[in-house]
């Protein structure tokens, strides 16, 4: 599925501290997408509308097909989150705050893990309805315990991923803070100098 990319005009002036930390968050999108191999990465951008930015990326179809991928798509999602932890102690706001945001993803998929997608830790074979998954998680509190493992896992395991390739981090952070988007030949040349193992394009393992 390709994630279509916003506008980049009319983009507000962000201050050199808000801007290195978007930088940062949106990096360890990218450094999480490449080095678990979830999709292909084809622009980063920290220019995007209300001066946020943005990953665009193609995902397969089976992105969540075997409970290490999704595993591995939950990390994704919280990787800007931990980036900003690892850099800075702290993390703003910008994680969360709507439907569209990455906490509420990370969320919905933890829910459909433990509640649709069969690979609960408890009833797995009781199937319930993602669309329900607000009203299931605050009248379900032991179902919400568990959601809640899950993503507090996935973004423990994502803080060590990122202090682990700090260095290629900081060097996608820096691109992005001189670039303010990168695509095309520039995220090819980017990615090969990560020099990250079996990588051979934007994202995805050959």
């Amino acid at each position: 599925m390709l994630i279509s990319k916003p506008s980049l005009r009319a983009r507000p002036a962000k201050s050199p501290a808000m801007r290195r930390r978007i930088a940062e968050h949106e990096a360890g999108h990218v450094l999480a997408r490449l080095v678990l191999g979830v999709g292909t990465v084809t622009l980063v951008t920290i220019e995007g509308p209300d001066g946020q930015g943005f990953v665009e990326s193609i995902i397969d179809d089976d992105a969540i097909d075997t409970r290490e991928r999704c595993l591995a798509l939950l990390a994704v999602y919280l990787a800007g989150r931990a980036a900003e932890e690892v850099v800075f102690g702290e993390t703003l706001s910008g994680s969360g705050g709507s439907e569209r945001s990455d906490l509420a993803r990370a969320t919905a998929l933890a829910y459909a893990m433990e509640a649709s997608l069969g690979l609960g830790s408890k009833t797995p074979l009781l199937y319930r309805d993602i669309a329900d998954h607000h009203a299931a998680l605050r009248f379900d509190p032991g179902l919400a315990r568990r959601v809640n493992a899950r993503l507090e896992a996935a973004h423990a395991g994502v803080r060590r991923l990122i202090r682990r390739n700090r260095k290629r981090l900081d060097t996608i952070a820096e691109t992005l803070l001189h670039r303010g988007t990168i695509e095309s030949e520039e995220l090819a040349a980017l990615v090969a100098s990560l020099a990250l193992p079996g990588r051979s394009a934007a994202g995805r393992r050959p």
